[in-house]
């Protein structure tokens, strides 16, 4: 251990608030980068005996890198952001590092399904995976 005086370490790369809930109907392009599981929780009861909460099974989710898009690029970022949906897991957990280029919407029985981009969208995601590629270091 030393005496002298020393500078603080790298400062870290801020993190996202960013959730998923809030991504839906938004054009993105996501590069899932890991699986995991909320845990499972046990119903609660009031004082009565009444269910408070209901009991929930452990639930699977995707983690990705998010980037949210419109016609002159990408908007905003976010890293970590995890993706419970059910079928936006089943779509997404064989893509682990892959880049994929989707629409959160709702659908009629209120689960979320991940929607193909087309037309502008996509060439705009094919654009933002270009400008990645020749900014990662070699």
């Amino acid at each position: 251990m030393s005496d002298e005086l020393q500078d603080p370490g790298a400062v870290p790369e801020g993190g996202s608030n960013m959730k998923a809930k809030d991504l839906k109907n938004q054009v993105l392009l996501l590069k899932p980068t890991g699986l995991g599981e909320w845990p499972a929780k046990d119903a609660e009861y009031d004082a009565e005996g009444n269910v408070v909460n209901e009991a929930k099974n452990a639930q699977p989710y995707v983690i990705c890198d998010v980037w949210v898009l419109d016609r002159s690029g990408v908007v905003d970022t976010g890293q970590g952001v995890r993706f419970s949906w059910w079928k936006a897991v089943e779509q997404l957990k064989d893509k682990i590092g892959q880049y994929v280029g989707c629409k959160p919407v709702e659908q009629d029985d209120r689960s979320v399904a991940l929607a193909p981009l087309e037309g502008t969208g996509r060439e705009v995601a094919a654009q933002v995976i270009k400008d990645i590629h020749s900014t990662e270091p070699m």
